[in-house]
C-alpha cells in the first residue's frame, strides 16, 4: 500500500499480495499522524485509517479524521491506531495523576464516534477488564 516515514513518527498499513484488498485513494497529513485508505476488501468499499494522535489536545485532528471519513462516501469505516488519548478514564487508567489527557480531543473524539457509529471492539467484548498498553515508571500510573 503506502507507507508514511517522517521521523520520529509514522503511520502504516501493510498488506499481503496474496489478499482481495485493493486501493483505491489514499490520504496523508504532512506530519505522519494519519494515513487513510481507501479499499475495496471482497467487493465491500471500506475507509481505513490509522493515527498516531497527537501528544497535545488538538480537537481540529479528530474533525479532520471524520471529514476524511465522510469524503470517502464508504459505508465501513475502520479507525485504528495510537489515540495518545483514552475514552473511558475510569477503565483505562491507574494511579493517572486526576486528569484527563488532552480532553478536548477526547471529547471530539467521542463526538466523532458517536456522529459515525463507531464502535470501541475491545470495549465491547472486554466491557468491564482493565489493560493498559502506557506505563510511567516512576509514579506506577498506567493507561491503555
Amino acid at each position: 500500500f503506502l507507507m508514511i516515514r517522517r521521523p520520529p513518527r509514522s503511520t502504516h498499513c501493510i498488506s499481503s499480495a496474496a489478499s482481495d484488498v485493493y486501493k483505491r485513494q489514499a490520504q496523508k497529513d504532512n506530519e505522519g499522524n494519519l494515513l487513510a485508505l481507501d479499499i475495496t476488501i471482497e467487493d465491500h468499499k471500506v475507509t481505513l485509517i490509522n493515527i498516531y494522535g497527537p501528544n497535545s489536545d488538538k480537537p481540529s485532528f479528530y474533525e479532520e479524521v471524520r471529514d476524511i471519513f465522510l469524503d470517502f462516501e464508504n459505508k465501513y469505516f475502520i479507525l485504528c491506531g495510537d489515540f495518545n488519548l483514552v475514552l473511558n478514564p475510569s477503565l483505562d487508567t491507574e494511579n493517572y495523576c486526576g486528569t484527563i489527557n488532552n480532553p478536548k480531543a477526547r471529547g471530539k473524539l467521542l463526538e466523532v464516534m458517536s456522529d459515525l457509529q463507531l464502535l470501541d471492539y475491545y470495549r465491547t467484548l472486554n466491557p468491564d477488564k482493565k489493560v493498559f498498553t502506557w506505563r510511567k515508571k516512576s509514579l506506577k500510573a498506567r493507561s491503555s
